[in-house]
């Protein structure tokens, strides 16, 4: 072919395929059909992976607001899990867009919101239990000393950042044994058990 082919999906040079399926990925094409595939690697990646970075990040930002905002009454254990709950949760959204993005450029800043999620919600959620703890009723001793968010603040990014890299290698996994499928299944051949050639008949006579 005089033209390239690339992937829609993983920019994965086509030129040389011959099964209609990309081994990459397993989307199909039809070199027939220019709309089924790219005449050049698409660098859309890099900016999906940034655009997707700053549309969590202001969304981390709202949804921790809101939950340090949010009236727990004496709850201070209800306060921790919730605004932990979210860091943790943004963290995984944005480890799981990490690994589907094909980019570095675009899975770094995705990286970086994801543990400075998981690291506010610690901070943010360790500061919220002690300031409710402190405002009900007769607290204990314990209620103040409030050492716990001065080691998130300072340390909080060691295991965001251990906990977003664990969830990104897992789904980088998940999705290669998926692509190791997809590849196996469409090089093996159609039938093992079907003659490779058409059986002969001795002459009649």
């Amino acid at each position: 072919m005089a033209f390239a082919i690339h992937c829609l999906d993983c920019d994965f040079d086509l030129k040389a395929t011959t099964t209609g399926r990309c081994p990459e990925c397993g989307r199909g094409f039809d070199p027939a059909s220019p709309r089924t595939f790219a005449s050049r690697p698409r660098r859309g990646h890099s900016v999906r992976g940034l655009l997707s970075a700053i549309v969590l990040a202001a969304v981390a930002f709202g949804l921790l607001r809101w939950s340090w905002e949010w009236p727990y009454g004496d709850s201070h254990h209800a306060a921790f899990r919730t605004i932990f709950g979210i860091g943790a949760a943004l963290g995984v959204i944005a480890a799981l867009l990490a690994a589907r993005n094909r980019s570095w450029f675009g899975r770094i800043p995705l990286l970086l919101v994801g543990t400075l999620c998981a690291w506010a919600g610690l901070f943010f959620a360790s500061e919220k239990y002690f300031r409710v703890w402190q405002s009900s009723p007769d607290p204990p001793d314990e209620a103040f000393a409030d050492t716990g968010p001065i080691g998130a603040l300072l340390a909080g990014w060691i295991p965001g950042g251990l906990f977003v890299g664990v969830v990104f290698a897992a789904a980088l996994l998940v999705l290669a044994w998926r692509r190791r499928g997809r590849t196996e299944s469409v090089s093996a051949p159609a039938s093992s058990d079907a003659p490779t050639h058409p059986p002969t008949t001795p002459p009649s006579r």
